[in-house]
C-alpha cells in the first residue's frame, strides 16, 4: 500500500494543523508530521486513537538544518503504513527539496505526494 503524502504550508501553526485536522476522515490511518509546537488548542485530540500518530519537529529548514531528523521520523510513521501522512510546515522554502525526498528509490512504492495546500 502506498501512503498518499499531503503537503500543508503556513506561517501559523493553529491554521495549519487545523487544515490537516479538516481533511481527516473518520476510520482513516493518519500520520502527521508537523513542523514546530502548536500555537493553540489540540485540534487533534478528536483524532486521538490506534490510527492517528503526530510527531513534531522543530521549527527549522528541513531540507538544510533538520533533513537528517525529518527523514528518521518519516521513516518511524511510514513503518506504521498509514493511508495519509500530512507534512504540516511552516514555509515553502525549498518545498522542491522535501518534494524530492519522496522521488529517492527508498520511498518508491511507499509513499507518493498528492498533494499540496496552503493553510493560511
Amino acid at each position: 500500500m502506498t501512503t498518499s503524502v499531503y503537503l500543508v504550508i503556513g506561517s501559523s501553526a493553529s491554521a495549519r494543523e487545523a487544515a490537516v485536522a479538516a481533511l481527516i476522515k473518520p476510520g482513516e490511518s493518519v500520520a502527521v508530521l508537523a513542523e514546530g509546537l502548536p500555537d493553540g488548542a489540540d485540534v487533534f485530540q478528536a483524532h486521538a486513537g490506534p490510527s492517528f500518530h503526530i510527531a513534531r519537529v522543530a521549527p527549522a529548514c528541513l531540507c538544510c538544518t533538520g533533513m537528517l531528523t525529518t527523514r528518521v521520523i518519516l521513516n518511524r510513521l511510514l513503518q506504521r503504513k498509514p493511508e495519509k501522512l500530512f507534512l504540516a510546515l511552516a514555509s515553502d522554502m525549498h518545498l522542491d527539496k522535501v518534494e524530492a525526498v519522496f522521488q529517492d528509490r527508498r520511498y518508491q512504492g511507499l509513499a507518493e505526494i498528492k498533494g499540496r495546500l496552503q493553510a493560511d
